[in-house]
């Protein structure tokens, strides 16, 4: 959402689509570290099932977008 709020406010996109997957990928990481140092007890966390989700939710749409944005770079100038 915020980089569609970004797009309309004609911001750096790219900057932050960086900062989105950049957030996402300390979040896993944090998260269970943030707990055990804090509560003193270990997150199970599926981490293949988490890959996969990343992979869905962020790694795919930016891949896609870029994908069109160089087979179809011209065209979508209009």
């Amino acid at each position: 959402m915020s980089n569609f709020v970004s797009y309309l406010a004609n911001a750096d996109v790219a900057l932050s689509v960086s900062c989105t997957l950049a957030s996402t990928v300390i979040g896993i990481v944090a998260t269970p570290l943030l707990v055990w140092l804090l509560v003193g007890q270990a997150v199970p966390i599926a981490v293949g099932g988490l890959a996969i989700t990343v992979l869905k939710v962020v790694i795919m749409p930016i891949s896609g977008g870029m994908l069109i944005n160089t087979l179809w770079h011209r065209p979508l100038q209009r």
